[in-house]
């Protein structure tokens, strides 16, 4: 190689380096910029999530206590008392929810609102579970006529005898609860 081939060479590489290294940098911010913006992002939806399940939460909490403390809910204890509460008509989207059952302190399921063959069976809770407020939830997977469904399951505590498990399936309201979300 001559040289002005040389010359020529380290002048070329000489031209290229400034613009090679401004793109490294530039990149290499933009990408510390891209990720601190997806982690912002990331954090505001993952706490819009909890925020619409906590407001879920406490809706449905509302609506099973607004179930317990109904003359219906009065009238079935009553029912229940006697040895007649299966003849109760119990709706459970009255209350805004997807199923209800009237169920005594050793869980045992005395009405119910949609699942006839529940009645007299007895209910198996998960794991550990108390109840350490008038209205506990936790999510379940739970069977009807029409099969299994995803739900979030509440107990609402009367001081009674008797209490009231109910909730909503997950899939019924995804739609909603997704338009909830994104928008």
């Amino acid at each position: 190689m001559s040289f002005t081939a040389r010359i020529r060479l380290y002048l070329f590489a000489i031209a290229l380096l400034p613009p090679a290294l401004m793109i490294g940098v530039l990149y290499y911010y933009s990408s510390q910029q891209h990720e601190t913006l997806y982690r912002r992002n990331s954090a505001a939806d993952i706490e819009r999530i909890t925020d619409f399940r906590a407001q879920f939460t406490r809706e449905v909490a509302a609506s099973m206590q607004r179930a317990v403390e109904s003359e219906w809910f009065a009238e079935t204890v009553l029912l229940a008392e006697r040895g007649s509460a299966s003849r109760t008509t119990i709706d459970a989207r009255r209350f805004g929810l997807d199923f209800l059952e009237l169920i005594d302190d050793s869980d045992r399921v005395v009405a119910s609102s949609h699942r006839p063959g529940l009645v007299g069976e007895t209910l198996i809770l998960p794991k550990g579970f108390e109840i350490n407020d008038s209205v506990t939830l936790y999510e379940t997977m739970e069977f009807d006529t029409s099969g299994q469904h995803p739900s979030f399951a509440y107990v609402a505590d009367a001081d009674l005898p008797f209490r009231l498990y109910g909730g909503v399936y997950m899939a019924k309201r995804f739609q909603t609860t997704l338009d909830q979300i994104i928008h």
